[in-house]
């Protein structure tokens, strides 16, 4: 049965990833590959921070440095496709520094903070964003599984 469960979430994850590349086709939406690299990079800067490598890290998760550029490729599709408003406001920011105050870091400065904040509300409303379309796009999609 957990064959069963895992065959059907690939299948389902196939028709999702089939879906974003169609629509981004028919917007003609394309990501360079020196965005990826740079994702790539960032990642691999913050692995390695925690002394470790990427392929290490991509090994424990079953992946490999193919996989993970994929996987970016399609999240910076949807990212775009999704058309995100990503014009944060001061308010904002200090509204979530306060919200979450007991989880910053303390060693940080006022100016670390505000960027910190900055792009966990950016993460938010990207993914947000992504969320919602994709719903929007699953609704007019029609996906047999047979």
């Amino acid at each position: 049965n957990l064959v069963k469960t895992d065959q059907k979430q690939t299948l389902k994850q196939m028709a999702n990833e089939a879906l974003i590349y169609q629509e981004a086709k028919k917007q003609g939406v394309e990501i360079e590959k020196s965005l990826i690299d740079t994702e790539i990079a960032s990642i691999e800067a913050k692995i390695v921070a925690q002394g470790q490598t990427l392929e290490a890290a991509l090994s424990a998760e079953g992946m490999t440095k193919t996989d993970l550029e994929n996987q970016i490729k399609i999240q910076k599709i949807a990212e775009k496709l999704a058309k995100p408003n990503l014009e944060i406001t001061q308010a904002q920011i200090n509204e979530y520094l306060t919200k979450n105050k007991s989880y910053l870091p303390t060693t940080y400065t006022k100016e670390q903070l505000q960027e910190l904040a900055k792009t966990q509300l950016t993460t938010e409303i990207k993914n947000t964003a992504v969320n919602n379309w994709f719903t929007e796009i699953q609704k007019s999609a029609k996906i047999i599984f047979r």
